[in-house]
């Protein structure tokens, strides 16, 4: 009997870890081959067959469709300019101007890697629908409350994130997509 309990306690514990490492490699891992520019990350290998297993288990954890670089490239952010996570209770601003790709678009997910569910059904803005100042730049509002303009709803989600879709970009190389001129989200206010 002891044996038996011995064997199931050693048992259980190989299983609790084998689990903890797993969920610890997919949510660090992957990060480890990201290519990082300012506040955004991106994985230059997603879709291909070149992405290591990693990668390929965060993209089917999180249920994305990713296409290879010379199609799509997908950056994704969960925090502003200053490196701090976005919240719920603060208000945000995205600035940034077209990229040199064929269309974009940036959409905001809850923690659970979900449209949140916000009275205006508003999820996402791209190329084709974005205000624009004169020069052409673009600016998204995002807070959970907002009015009219290119705002975004965050839901009233804390650990919510964006993903910077563009689409058959000029440059996918790791080198260019380092260097590309992104969004930049800047906090505009927050509670204490």
């Amino acid at each position: 009997m002891n044996r038996f309990l011995f064997n199931l306690s050693a048992i259980t514990v190989a299983v609790a870890v084998g689990f903890a490492s797993a969920w610890w490699a997919l949510n660090n891992l992957a990060y480890t081959t990201a290519v990082q520019n300012g506040q955004w990350r991106t994985h230059a290998t997603a879709g291909s067959r070149d992405a290591n297993i990693y990668v390929r288990a965060t993209i089917a954890r999180t249920g994305l469709l990713a296409l290879p670089a010379s199609e799509a490239v997908y950056f994704f952010t969960g925090i502003d300019a200053a490196g701090k996570p976005l919240r719920a209770d603060c208000r945000y601003r995205l600035t940034g101007q077209d990229p040199d790709a064929l269309w974009w678009s940036i959409t905001l997910y809850g923690p659970d890697q979900f449209l949140v569910s916000n009275e205006p059904r508003r999820y996402s803005f791209n190329k084709s629908n974005v205000l624009r100042d004169e020069q052409g730049h673009f600016r998204i509002d995002i807070a959970d409350h907002g009015a009219g303009g290119s705002w975004l709803p965050n839901g009233g989600h804390d650990g919510f994130s964006l993903i910077y879709r563009l689409y058959r970009p000029a440059m996918a190389d790791p080198a260019a997509l380092r260097t590309m001129q992104l969004p930049r989200i800047e906090t505009v206010e927050c509670p204490a």
